[in-house]
C-alpha cells in the first residue's frame, strides 16, 4: 500500500546522491558528510504515529490488529502499561529497556515475559527502575516500511501522570490516534483538554472507536455521533465531515488475518484507516520533498551545472584567444581568493562564532522568562488554594506540567523561526558581520567574503541552513518533552497545607532543572550549528581552490589534446549533462508537486 510512496522517496533520495557524484566527478571533491546524511535521512521515509487515549479503551489490541500480530503489544485486561513502548521494524523479535537519560544507564535486552517489571504500576511501583520507554521490534510488512509507532500509557484512572508521557513524545509524531472505544463513557472535557495541548504539536489528528463488535449497529452509530460532536466543539467546532474518524473491530481484523479474507478486513474497518494513513503519508512526503529536496539540491544544482558549463567552455577553447580568455577568467578568481586578509576560515568562523554565542544568550534569556515560577503558576493559584483535599491537589499537580508543556511548545516554535530566521541572515551576508581589516596606512580594506570560483558560484553559505533547520528542530522537540521527565509532583500523606507547600517546593526545583537543561540542550544545538556551518566554510573553501587549481590544469592539458580526444571527453561531457537534466527534471517537478488536501 505504501510501496509508491517508498519508492518516490528512494528515487528523489537517490538523485541528490547521484548529484553528488557528478559533483565529486566534476570537480574531484568530496562533500561534506553532512550533506549525505541528512539525504539518508531523507530517504528513509520514516513515519511515526503516537497512540494515545484512556484506560482500558483497546489501545494494545488495536496496534496488535494493525500490525497482525496478537501479542506484540502487551494487552492483558488486568496489567495496564505504566511507560511507553516503540514499535518499529526488526528482522526479529526483541524487547530493549530505555531508562531515563539521567540515569546514565545503558539500554537493556530483556525477554519478554520479564516486561511486566519494567512497565507496570506493580512491577515497577512508581517508576523507581527510571525506565524511559521499551522498544519492541517484529517483523511486521507494514513496520517495514517505515511505519514507527509510539503506545503510551492510558492517561486516565490512576495513571493521570501518564499523560506527560503522551506530550513529551508528541513533538517527534508525525500523526497521532487518539483511542476511544464503543463501550464505555464517551470521550470526556479532561481527554479533549489533552488533545487540544497533542494539537499544538502535532496537526494529524485520527481518531479510532474500537471494540465496534461489542454493541449493535445504532449503538455504535451512537457513540460516533456523541464523539463527534464533542471534538468538534473541543477543537473550535470545525466540522465533524472533516474530522478523521475511524470505527474498529480488533477482533474481527485478527480473525480475517488469520483466513486471508479481504473481505473480514474491510468490515473490521481497518481497510479505510490504512488508507487514510497512506494518505497522511503521502501528504508529509510531498511537504518533505517540496522543502527538504529543494534545500538540499538547490545549491548543489547550480554548483553542477556551473562546473558542467565551465568544462564545455574549456574543451571548446580550440583556439589561443579562446584559451587567454578562460585564464583570465580564472586568474581573476585566484587572485579574489589570495587577496583575503589574514586566513579566510578562520576569520569568518571567528565572527560566526561571536554571533552565534550572541543568539545563544538572547535565546538562553527567553527561556529564563518562560520558566518564571509567579507567571506559570498563576492559572493554576486559585485551584490550589481551593483544594479540598490530597487527590484534588494531586490531580492540580498533574495538570501543571501540562500546561508548561503547551506553554514551550507555543514559544519554542517561535524561538526555532527567529533563530533559523537571524542564522539565514548571519550566513547570507558575510560580509557585515565579518568586519573589514585595515591597512597600515588605516583605510579600510575590501571587506571579508566568499570570492566565487567559477561561473554561476554565487558564494553564499545558504545551502548549509536545511541541516541547522533540522538541528535547531530536534533540539526543540527535546525541550517541549522535557517536562515529561523533570516534573514529577508525588504528595505524601501529610496535612493538607504542608502538601501544599510541598508541591510548591516540588514544582520551583521542577523549573529550576527545566530551565537548567533547556539552555544546555539550546547550547548544544547551537554549538552543533556552528560545528556544521565551520566544516561547510572549510568545504567551500578547500572546494573553491581546488576547482581552481583543476580548471587551470585542465585548461593546459586542453591545449595539448588532439581533436579525437576533444570530441571523446565531449562525449562524455554531454553523458553528464543528460543525466545531469534528469536529475533537475526530478527534483523539479518533486517541489511543484501539489499538495494533498
Amino acid at each position: 500500500m505504501f510501496n509508491d510512496i517508498l519508492r518516490s522517496m528512494k528515487r528523489l533520495g537517490h538523485a541528490l546522491l547521484r548529484l553528488e557524484l557528478l559533483h565529486k566527478e566534476l570537480t574531484e571533491q568530496s562533500l561534506s558528510t553532512l550533506y549525505r546524511e541528512r539525504v539518508e535521512r531523507f530517504c528513509s521515509g520514516r513515519f511515526c504515529a503516537l497512540v494515545m487515549g484512556d484506560v482500558k479503551k483497546g489501545k494494545s489490541m488495536f496496534i496488535n490488529a494493525v500490525l497482525g500480530s496478537e501479542d506484540l503489544a502487551p494487552s492483558s485486561p488486568d496489567v495496564s502499561p505504566t511507560v511507553s513502548f516503540r514499535i518499529r521494524y526488526g528482522q526479529e523479535r526483541s524487547c530493549r529497556v530505555f531508562f531515563m537519560p539521567r540515569s546514565g544507564k545503558e539500554p537493556m535486552e530483556v525477554p519478554r515475559d520479564t516486561l511486566a517489571d519494567f512497565a507496570t504500576q506493580e512491577g515497577n511501583p512508581d517508576n523507581e527502575k527510571g525506565v524511559d520507554f521499551i522498544e519492541l521490534t517484529c517483523p511486521s510488512p507494514l513496520l517495514a516500511r517505515g511505519i514507527v509507532l509510539i503506545d503510551t500509557p492510558g492517561t486516565g484512572g490512576h495513571f493521570r501522570s501518564a499523560q506527560l508521557q503522551c506530550l513529551r513524545f508528541a513533538p517527534h509524531a508525525d500523526a497521532v490516534f487518539f483511542v476511544t472505544d464503543s463501550v464505555d463513557s464517551p470521550i470526556g472535557v479532561e481527554e479533549m483538554a489533552r488533545l487540544r495541548l497533542v494539537h499544538e504539536l502535532v496537526p494529524n489528528l485520527c481518531f479510532v472507536q474500537t471494540k465496534a463488535g461489542a454493541v449493535d449497529q445504532s449503538d455504535r452509530d451512537s457513540r460516533r455521533k456523541n464523539n463527534l460532536s464533542i471534538i468538534s466543539a473541543g477543537l473550535g467546532n470545525c466540522d465533524t465531515d472533516d474530522i478523521p474518524y475511524f470505527v474498529l473491530d480488533s477482533k474481527k481484523k485478527m480473525t480475517a488475518d488469520k483466513k486471508g479474507s479481504l473481505q473480514k478486513i474491510q468490515r473490521s474497518g481497518f481497510a479505510s484507516l490504512l488508507h487514510f494513513v497512506q494518505g497522511v503519508r503521502r501528504q508529509r512526503k510531498q511537504q518533505m520533498a517540496a522543502s527538504v529536496v529543494p534545500a538540499l539540491g538547490g545549491d548543489m544544482l547550480k554548483r553542477v551545472g556551473a562546473a558542467l558549463d565551465f568544462r564545455r567552455r574549456i574543451l571548446e577553447a580550440d583556439t589561443d584567444e579562446k584559451r587567454r580568455e578562460l585564464s583570465s577568467v580564472l586568474a581573476e578568481a585566484e587572485a579574489a581568493l589570495a587577496a583575503q586578509p589574514g586566513d579566510l576560515a578562520a576569520r569568518l568562523q571567528s565572527a560566526i562564532h561571536a554571533k552565534v554565542e550572541q543568539l545563544g544568550k538572547d535565546a538562553e534569556k527567553g527561556i529564563r522568562a518562560l520558566v518564571e515560577a509567579k507567571k506559570l503558576l498563576a492559572p493554576f493559584a486559585e485551584d490550589l488554594e481551593k483544594a479540598e483535599d490530597l487527590s484534588q491537589l494531586q490531580r492540580i499537580g498533574y495538570e501543571i506540567p501540562a500546561s508548561v508543556i503547551g506553554e514551550l511548545a507555543i514559544h519554542m516554535q517561535k524561538l526555532q523561526l527567529e533563530l533559523e530566521s537571524r542564522i539565514r541572515e548571519l550566513l547570507e551576508t558575510p560580509a557585515s558581520f565579518a568586519g573589514a581589516s585595515r591597512r597600515k596606512d588605516g583605510a579600510t580594506a575590501a571587506a571579508l567574503s566568499l570570492p566565487p570560483s567559477l561561473p554561476g558560484d554565487d558564494g553564499t553559505l545558504s545551502d548549509i541552513m536545511p541541516l541547522v533547520s533540522a538541528t535547531l528542530c530536534s533540539c526543540i522537540a527535546v525541550i517541549v518533552g522535557m517536562p515529561g521527565r523533570i516534573f514529577d509532583l508525588k504528595l505524601r500523606r501529610q496535612p493538607l497545607v504542608d502538601a501544599r507547600a510541598a508541591l510548591l517546593r516540588q514544582f520551583e526545583s521542577g523549573l529550576a532543572e527545566l530551565y537548567k537543561c533547556s539552555a544546555e540542550s539550546l547550547q548544544s544545538a547551537l554549538r552543533q550549528c556552528e560545528n556544521d556551518i565551520r566544516a561547510r566554510i572549510e568545504s567551500v573553501i578547500m572546494s573553491r581552490r581546488a576547482s581552481l587549481k583543476k580548471a587551470r590544469l585542465m585548461l593546459q592539458h586542453e591545449a595539448r589534446m588532439t581533436p579525437a580526444e576533444r570530441e571523446k571527453e565531449l562525449e562524455l561531457l554531454t553523458r553528464s549533462r543528460v543525466a545531469f537534466d534528469r536529475i533537475q527534471c526530478l527534483i523539479d517537478t518533486s517541489a511543484s508537486a501539489p499538495q494533498l488536501a
